[in-house]
C-alpha cells in the first residue's frame, strides 16, 4: 500500500544535493552519513528516494557482513608494473617471478557485490552501527579510499579500486540510557550487552 510513498524531507534534500554534486563532478563519490534512533525511517526514506528516482544502487546490510580470510595465489611478475626497481639479473630471478606465491587476504564484499558496483552506482551501507570493529575497518578502506579486496585480482595485495557515484551510510544512534539500550539489544538480538 505504501510502497510508492515518497516524502521530501531534509534527508532527501541532502541526498539530492549530494547526487547533484556527484553527477556534475563537483565532488567525487560523496558519502552521506544518515543516523538516528531506531524506527525513525532512515532506511525507509533512503529506499523510497532510490525508488522515486529509479537510481541504480547496491544495498548492503552491513550488519550481516563478516571478514573472511581467503588464501589466494599470485605471481610476483604480476607486480612488475607496480615495482619499477625490479631488475632481471639471472635466470633464477626470472624463475622466482613466475613461481606462484600463496597469501591470505581479508575479504568483506563478495565478488557478486563488487561486480555490481561501477561509476553510476549508489552504494548504501545500512546497519553500519551493528558491524564488528574488524568489519568497520575493512568498510572504511572502501568508504575512504574506494579500495576493495578482490581475490580475483592478480596483484599481491588483491586490491581493486572501485569508485561508485555516491555512498550512503546508515547507522542507528545508541540510546543514552544504558538500561534502555540493553533492553533494546535483548529484544533485537536475544542477549544482554
Amino acid at each position: 500500500m505504501f510502497d510508492d510513498l515518497y516524502i521530501e524531507s531534509e534527508l532527501t534534500e541532502a541526498l539530492d544535493e549530494s547526487l547533484k554534486n556527484a553527477k556534475e563532478g563537483k565532488i567525487k563519490c560523496p558519502c552521506v552519513p544518515i543516523h538516528g534512533l531506531p524506527g525513525f525511517g532512515k532506511t525507509s526514506i533512503t529506499k523510497s528516494w532510490l525508488k522515486h528516482y529509479n537510481l541504480k544502487h547496491v544495498y548492503i546490510d552491513a550488519g550481516c557482513l563478516y571478514v573472511q580470510e581467503v588464501e589466494t595465489e599470485y605471481l610476483p611478475a604480476d607486480n612488475l608494473g607496480q615495482e619499477p626497481q625490479v631488475r632481471l639479473v639471472s635466470g633464477e630471478d626470472l624463475n622466482d617471478l613466475f613461481t606462484p606465491v600463496k597469501t591470505n587476504v581479508k575479504v568483506i564484499l563478495s565478488s557478486d557485490i563488487i561486480d555490481r558496483i561501477d561509476s553510476d552506482t549508489i552504494v548504501v551501507f545500512d546497519n553500519y552501527g551493528f558491524t564488528s570493529k574488524e568489519v568497520r575497518e575493512e568498510l572504511l578502506k572502501f568508504i575512504r579510499n574506494f579500495i576493495v579486496i578482490d581475490p580475483r585480482v592478480s596483484n599481491a595485495k588483491k586490491q581493486r579500486r572501485i569508485v561508485p557515484l555516491m555512498m550512503v551510510v546508515i547507522a542507528t544512534d545508541e540510546f543514552k540510557d544504558e538500561d534502555k539500550y540493553n533492553d533494546f539489544e535483548k529484544q533485537m538480538f536475544g542477549f544482554k550487552g
